[in-house]
């Protein structure tokens, strides 16, 4: 989008200089119309922007959401140290011994395991 808009100064400044007038129809804003009619969601289009817009307040309110890049980084570090240390109370693995641990002791609390 920057090159976009750096040729478009560009070519701006090119024919301002030679006395050239931009013509009421642009060709370039009908091809971003042409590209946001495909690609709506494209940072480059009013509704890709609206989205964006809308995705940056929701993470700003909640940045360990799986869909913000916060929470994607939380995802794949809890990831990395569960493949680690999978036993761990904080993995799903761990949580599920524990749980198991938990519900043994309480039905034999004189066992060794749960001393």
């Amino acid at each position: 989008m920057k090159q976009l808009l750096y040729s478009s100064a560009v070519v701006s400044i090119v024919m301002s200089s030679v006395g050239c007038t931009q013509q009421a129809a642009d060709p370039r804003q009908a091809s971003l119309d042409e590209f946001c009619k495909q690609f709506p969601l494209s940072a480059s289009c009013p509704e890709g922007k609206n989205v964006i817009a809308k995705q940056n307040a929701f993470c700003a309110e909640f940045p360990l959401s799986v869909t913000c890049p916060d929470g994607r980084a939380a995802i794949q570090k809890q990831n990395a140290f569960c493949s680690q240390f999978p036993m761990s109370a904080s993995c799903p693995e761990g949580k599920a011994a524990m749980e198991k641990k938990t519900k043994w002791c309480t039905d034999f609390p004189n066992s060794a395991v749960c001393s």
